[in-house]
């Protein structure tokens, strides 16, 4: 996964199975029009594609690149917030797999980060308030498969930080696995 954003408004996928190079460029046309341009370079192999899911709060997006070109994706975005968000945290640019079974599972996984948790009543099976164990499994698998972070289980349910020692690039997190922390 690649954040792009106004401060970092371009990547390069290193680890491409077709193309010998995967750059991205983030560009804001106007308030609320927003391009992703994607220049795919030569093909590894004949029969190949690579497929990428582009996403934010606002925005979910499923682009497949079977050739080597320029690719240019808008996204409109005509809410303030919406706005808002993709001009401080910008697009997340996810890779899948290479092949059509590992992108079912790559799409069934995520779904499970998602899919739980749905409900406003406690006692539902699967759907209700609560964060089922396989949701919050999948989420920390995402995390530390994406990010590298890995997280550790804690018995503390509470804790009380004196915001003097809060430092630049420290990070507070919330514990509700479910797919948007």
């Amino acid at each position: 996964m690649s954040d792009l954003t106004a401060a970092t408004p371009t990547y390069s996928f290193a680890n491409s199975k077709c193309f010998a190079s995967v750059d991205f460029q983030f560009e804001k046309v106007d308030t609320e029009t927003y391009n992703v341009h994607v220049k795919t370079g030569k093909k590894l192999k004949t029969l190949c594609r690579e497929t990428y899911i582009f996403a934010n709060t606002e925005i979910f997006h499923i682009e497949v690149f079977s050739f080597k070109a320029d690719h240019t994706l808008t996204f409109k975005v005509p809410t303030a917030d919406g706005q808002a968000d993709m001009d401080f945290g910008g697009i997340k640019v996810y890779q899948t797999c290479e092949g059509i079974v590992d992108d079912i599972k790559s799409v069934f996984n995520m779904a499970k980060c998602f899919i739980g948790g749905l409900s406003h009543k406690p006692n539902v099976p699967i759907f209700g308030s609560h964060v089922p164990p396989y949701m919050e499994k999948a989420n920390v698998e995402f995390l530390k498969e994406s990010k590298g972070q890995i997280l550790e289980p804690r018995d503390i349910k509470k804790v009380l930080i004196d915001p003097a020692m809060i430092q630049d690039g420290d990070a507070i997190m919330i514990m509700r696995l479910d797919g948007l922390d």
